[in-house]
């Protein structure tokens, strides 16, 4: 049902008019309506500021569902810039297990890994980011 609305609300608005109704739903009180803002956001792809609205937002949620989908349409976007942000889930055990786990899938569609085909998943994005710690910092 929600991805129909998100489909709907891109094909009623257009690109330049849904753009920017996704990024304020990232600033509503309501999580449904940040879920929805990331899921437009996906389903737009890479516009100018959409990878860097999704990081300010995503360091202040506190929803587990709007948080993972927003974790979900930064790995769907597939920047390298949202990598800083998922190394720092990935790393906090104190994190939500499946919001560790989101953050590990969407890091591996980014760097083209299946971290899931480990044994310990988790364990294996660590390793990685370990191994190539020029991707967790902020210049991208």
């Amino acid at each position: 049902m929600r991805d129909r609305f998100v489909e709907q609300i891109v094909a009623l608005a257009g690109r330049a008019e849904a753009a920017p109704y996704a990024l304020s739903l990232l600033q509503r009180s309501e999580s449904e309506a940040r879920e929805d803002g990331a899921g437009i956001l996906a389903e737009l792809g890479k516009d100018n500021g959409v990878v860097d609205a999704l990081l300010e937002s995503l360091r202040s949620e506190t929803e587990l569902e709007a948080k993972d989908s927003m974790i979900i349409t930064l790995g769907s976007l597939k920047s390298r810039k949202a990598i800083p942000a998922l190394a720092a889930i990935i790393r906090d055990a104190a994190q939500d297990h499946d919001t560790r786990w989101t953050a590990v899938e969407s890091l591996g569609t980014i760097v083209r890994r299946r971290f899931t085909d480990n044994e310990d998943p988790i364990e294996a994005a660590l390793d990685w980011l370990t191994k190539h710690p020029e991707s967790t910092t902020n210049n991208s």
